[in-house]
């Protein structure tokens, strides 16, 4: 059931242009704004939905903004009427005022990253009780002093779209927490470890938050070390459309990351045995999932502690008609799924580390925020992928087999960095339909795919790409 939450501020805006930037989100809100409450199955209608997990895959990520009413159809809530609003035009100018006042200065303001911004050492006056937002940025480090002269105008800091952010062993906590408003679009926050606590829950689409307190060959840290500080070499070969050499110059490091600070497998917790398992579905914060098939016809799940860390391991299984639910917090889960594959695969991940090796899935369907991923699946058929991600780093790799009909990969990207690579027959035709407004993207659909005449069937790639860096290659299979 999809419940009601509350949020407020700025959070609520945010939120709002999530769904309202996308299409499926887009049509649920106005077809319920438009005709009243709607039954499930009138909404996959109206929202062009043809399958049932796809459909409650996005009415879960609408919670707060649509509810059942006693009846059992969705209507929407407050926050929907807003976000209809906005969606329709009412709203935009009551926004924009709002965004210029929440924006009101910017510290630095350099287009791209062609040209890294040097941080600046003071705070220019400003009206109290408006932010100083600090953004497009290579690095930062924030100390005492600047902070405290923040404090002293009655103002508070947001940091956004900044390469690294380093925090000064002379703040302290209570310091960060009065004036540090939200850090947002990060590839890596480095603070001393008084400060960690405080700084995740001010993080929102953060890749990696380490302590500068750890000692050197262990952790984040030590390996983004080398890393980060040749990394301006490469921003310009990003600028100049090299975006598959980025690519290929992060794959080592972060697989060293994935492999030197996973940490250690705990005591094992569970061990169990799930029969007639038609599809699999995971919401994970933080942890370990691991998926793979097996030569068993039940699907079987493993559940570990993970040594050494400071997260508490807590999980849910649940099998209702064939579909398996997982709910995971700071585990390690090794699941096999059965024999005669999958139907359907849900994952909905904020954080942790995810490896998905599957055969024939008909339908995927994952939301990542700020998770490591690497998502294979082989002999494809007609099938659908849908993935969003909003932060972390993703590699999906998919093999399609000979097909008729249809089969898509959709793909919202607001931050983060994907890796996708598709392997198509020669007798499937690939068509690409691809929106950008901010990011950086590589988009390259061989020719003979696009040309093919008299295709058994078609591959459709569709992408909204706001953000991030992202490599999207569709080429002919061999053999």
């Amino acid at each position: 059931m999809v419940g009601e939450e509350e949020y407020s501020g700025d959070e609520d805006i945010d939120r709002i242009f999530l769904v309202a930037s996308h299409r499926i989100r887009r049509k649920i809100i106005e077809s319920i704004a438009e005709k009243g409450p709607r039954s499930f199955t009138e909404l996959m209608d109206d929202a062009g939905v043809s399958d049932t997990g796809t459909m409650t895959f996005h009415l879960r990520r609408m919670a707060g903004f649509i509810r059942k009413n006693e009846k059992g159809v969705y209507e929407l809530t407050e926050l929907g009427w807003r976000a209809y609003s906005i969606i329709k035009g009412a709203g935009k100018q009551s926004i924009k005022r709002d965004e210029e006042k929440r924006s009101s200065e910017r510290i630095v303001e350099t287009p791209g990253v062609a040209k890294p911004a040097e941080p600046r050492d003071r705070v220019t006056p400003g009206t109290p009780g408006t932010p100083v937002i600090i953004s497009d940025m290579f690095s930062l480090t924030v100390n005492r002093e600047m902070l405290e002269r923040i404090r002293v105008q009655g103002r508070r800091l947001i940091i956004t779209d900044v390469f690294e952010v380093k925090v000064g062993d002379d703040v302290e906590p209570e310091l960060f927490d009065e004036v540090v408003e939200s850090i947002r679009d990060v590839f890596t926050l480095r603070v001393p470890d008084k400060i960690l606590p405080i700084a995740q829950l001010k993080s929102r689409d953060v890749f990696w938050i380490t302590s500068k307190d750890r000692k050197e060959g262990g952790g984040h840290a030590a390996i983004l070390s080398p890393f980060l500080g040749s990394l301006g070499a490469f921003i310009s070969s990003i600028v100049s459309n090299a975006v598959s050499n980025v690519m290929k110059s992060l794959a080592p490091i972060l697989r060293s990351i994935e492999d030197k600070d996973l940490g250690q497998r705990g005591a094992l917790l569970l061990k169990e045995s799930f029969p007639n398992v038609k599809s699999i579905s995971i919401d994970m914060s933080g942890g370990i999932a691991r998926i793979s098939p097996s030569d068993r016809s039940d699907a079987a799940v493993t559940i570990y502690e993970r040594g050494g860390w400071r997260s508490k391991c807590e999980y849910d299984l649940d099998l209702d008609d064939g579909e398996l639910s997982i709910d995971l917090s700071g585990c390690e889960a090794v699941i096999e799924a059965p024999k005669t594959g999958l139907e359907a695969l849900d994952l909905d991940a904020s954080g942790g580390y995810i490896d998905i090796s599957l055969s024939g899935v008909k339908r995927m369907a994952c939301h990542l925020t700020g998770s490591v991923a690497n998502i294979s699946s082989t002999d494809m058929r007609a099938s659908s992928v849908e993935l969003e991600i909003s932060g972390g780093r993703i590699v999906l790799d998919l093999s399609y087999g000979e097909f008729e009909g249809e089969s898509s990969i959709d793909l919202d990207v607001s931050g983060g960095i994907l890796d996708l690579k598709a392997r198509v027959p020669k007798t499937i035709k690939v068509e690409s339909s691809i929106s950008r407004t901010g990011g950086l993207a590589r988009i390259d659909i061989d020719e003979a795919l696009a040309r093919v005449k008299s295709p058994k069937g078609t591959l459709r790639i569709g992408a909204d790409i706001v953000g991030g860096l992202i490599d999207i290659s569709a080429k002919p299979k061999e053999g």
